[in-house]
């Protein structure tokens, strides 16, 4: 059985050059991922300081709800302006393109804030699909690979399919560092002549040890012999 491709998924990543993530199937969950939204949770709207920047946040999809929110926006120049013509001079200070400055402000009046939340309601995330929805594992405590190419972990593509589809065909050990060295390539054609060799590749658990990593190799097959990994 080609048990290191069993209950995985496997997802290439380029870090200076490609490897291939090998990731337990039952721990990738799914998420809603905010960037650099500002979230007002129902109850807040008056009080500005309590108002939450996401800072490329993860929240688990089924703990996650909507109906919890007055607000979510992305701020910018338009809506800042759109807020700042709506109230006029009701605040004593500019609203900046961040929301700084009414961030840091403990409370308003609630007919601006009740004001502001209209003027930013067309920007505002209101339904299922308007936020980024990802899937990701997590390796550590706010330590998380998001396995979505938007999201800026390096992840291009998924091959869960292609690997899982491939035999293995020899496999090394090295019991020095842990290290396994295999050449895994597609099933053999029944009653066909040609028979194709498969390709290299040197495996490893992270550090962590919550996952195993692969990485193609080269030019391996005459140097076997002079190294520590052994045949099983």
């Amino acid at each position: 059985m080609n048990t290191l491709f069993e209950n995985v998924r496997v997802f290439e990543q380029h870090l200076g050059e490609t490897q291939y993530l090998v990731l337990p199937e039952e721990k990738i969950k799914k998420y809603v991922f905010f960037s650099f939204e500002i979230a007002v949770k129902k109850g807040d709207l008056s009080y500005p300081n309590r108002w939450i920047r996401f800072n490329d946040t993860l929240i688990e999809e089924e703990e996650f709800s909507y109906e919890d929110y007055d607000l979510i926006f992305s701020p910018d120049k338009w809506n800042a302006a759109e807020v700042k013509e709506a109230i006029g001079d009701q605040l004593n200070f500019e609203i900046d393109s961040e929301f700084n400055n009414l961030l840091s402000t403990e409370e308003i009046p609630l007919e601006t804030a009740l004001k502001i939340k209209e003027a930013l309601s067309e920007y505002s995330y209101v339904k299922k699909g308007d936020a980024h929805e990802v899937e990701a594992f997590k390796v550590a405590e706010n330590h998380f690979l998001i396995l979505d190419y938007i999201a800026g972990h390096n992840i291009t593509d998924e091959y869960t399919k292609a690997f899982k589809e491939k035999v293995f065909e020899e496999v090394f050990k090295d019991p020095l560092n842990n290290t396994t060295l295999l050449r895994v390539g597609a099933p053999p054609i029944e009653n066909s002549i040609f028979s194709e060799k498969g390709t290299w590749y040197i495996s490893w658990r992270h550090e962590t040890d919550k996952y195993s990593i692969l990485r193609k190799i080269y030019d391996i097959e005459d140097i076997i012999p002079f190294t520590s990994f052994i045949r099983i």
